[in-house]
Order: C-alpha cells, then sequence, then structure tokens
C-alpha cells in the first residue's frame, strides 16, 4: 500500500486502502462521517432504523453498504434510488460532501500523487 510500481510501459500503479492503511473498514465508512456530519438530523433515523429492521446483526460491509444506500435515497430528493457511484453526479444534494475532514488523509496522498510516481 502506498508504494508506487510501474512495468513499462504501462503507468504506475498504486494501492490505496479505504479508509486507510491497517485501518479496518471500506469506502462506505469515509462516507458515512461525512453524511452524519452533513445530514445529523437523520442519523438517529437510521440507526432507529437499521435496530428495527434487524440489519445491526449484519456482516460490517453490508452494514456499511445498507447505511450508506439509505441515507442516499432519505436525503436524495432529486432521485431516492441514486447510487453510491452516482452520488456525486449534477444535480444531487450535496449527499457525501468531499471536503469532510474524514477524506483528508485521501485527498492528501492523491495531492502528492505526482511526485510519488514520478521517480518509478
Amino acid at each position: 500500500p502506498l508504494q508506487a510500481a510501474r512495468r513499462a510501459p504501462n503507468p504506475a500503479v498504486v494501492v490505496l486502502m479505504l479508509p486507510w492503511v491497517n485501518e479496518p473498514g471500506r469506502l462506505e465508512d469515509l462516507c458515512l462521517a461525512s453524511m452524519y456530519a452533513r445530514w445529523p438530523n437523520h442519523t438517529g433515523c437510521l440507526e432507529a432504523f437499521c435496530e428495527c429492521a434487524g440489519t445491526n446483526a449484519w456482516p460490517t460491509s453490508k452494514r456499511g453498504k445498507m447505511r450508506v444506500r439509505a441515507m442516499i435515497s432519505a436525503t436524495c430528493l432529486h432521485d431516492p434510488n441514486t447510487s453510491l457511484v452516482h452520488a456525486w453526479s449534477e444535480g444531487r444534494e450535496n449527499l457525501i460532501p468531499l471536503d469532510h475532514e474524514v477524506f483528508n488523509r485521501v485527498a492528501d496522498f492523491l495531492s502528492g500523487f505526482d511526485g510519488l510516481v514520478a521517480g518509478v
């Protein structure tokens, strides 16, 4: 992770683990932190729904995906059926703000990517 590798003539490749190296989780964990900050009034409702629906017993990876999907559906008036892939598409209600601090390490890493791969 975080090390550039290249085999000519191919471009450099870097593995970036999410939420970060040696931290358990996935992309949905980052998204949820941002969404909870953006939509604080929805957080308690979502947690109550998850408890009632029994999804808290699901495997961690599936719980995060379900929560992101539910939050998108509850907050996207434009299209409640929006998937995570399209959450940042035009016309959406800033569903998952990328300027949230939870994304800082990823943004910092990506901003230095050119320098990382230049010497490989």
